[in-house]
């Protein structure tokens, strides 16, 4: 059996992991843990601000700020695959645990 499981950290997932060990699920089953960055996120007002003697665009404070957030996104997003993971990879021991994170 084949499970995918969405992730974001919060204790309702925690709470959904630990659930799991009653729901009957046979020996050898394979979890797949998922949890996706949001890279569009809304940039605080300062980042609107028109960049002072840089040139070109990918120079502009609101390009290089919303870079910056997409990063930091991404990498919440991975330790968060990993943790849920862990938690699965403790519940379930005799089971296939891996974990992958994605930017939506």
């Amino acid at each position: 059996m084949k499970v995918l499981i969405g992730y974001d950290g919060s204790d309702s997932a925690r709470d959904a992991i630990h659930g799991l060990t009653r729901a009957g699920l046979p020996r050898g089953t394979e979890f797949l843990v998922v949890s996706v960055a949001d890279v569009w996120p809304q940039l605080p007002q300062s980042a609107y601000e028109p960049a002072r003697g840089a040139p070109g665009f990918q120079q502009a404070p609101i390009v290089r700020r919303a870079h910056a957030l997409a990063d930091a996104a991404r990498s919440e997003a991975r330790t968060l695959a990993e943790e849920g993971a862990a938690l699965l990879a403790r519940a379930f021991p005799g089971c296939t645990v891996a974990h992958a994170s994605y930017a939506g």
